[in-house]
């Protein structure tokens, strides 16, 4: 990070505690733009792919939790418990990401 970069985000911090608007500095470049764009995913998809991405791996990490968790218990289902937290997780994820929260 450069000496400047260092400074500006210095400068925002101290603006932001002390409740004074941030002092104007140099313009954003559209290569800085572009680059906040890919890293947004605003690019390769939008809100809604983030947010499939999301919940399919929070369903992923939830399904196969509940599935080893319910495959260890005697007497009782695992397929059925791992799929309904897999589906609950997956609707968290989607809908909180799509929500921007």
């Amino acid at each position: 990070m450069a000496d400047d970069d260092i400074e500006r985000l210095l400068r925002e911090v101290e603006a932001t505690t002390s409740g004074a608007p941030a002092p104007q500095g140099r313009e954003v470049s559209r290569r800085q733009q572009d680059a906040v764009a890919r890293r947004s995913g605003e690019e390769h998809g939008g809100r809604f792919a983030a947010a499939v991405r999301a919940g399919l791996i929070g369903g992923a990490i939830t399904g196969v939790i509940v599935f080893v968790i319910f495959m260890l218990t005697p007497f009782v289902g695992a397929w059925g418990p791992g799929v309904g937290a897999f589906v609950g997780g997956f609707l968290n994820g989607f809908y909180f990401k799509y929500r921007g929260r």
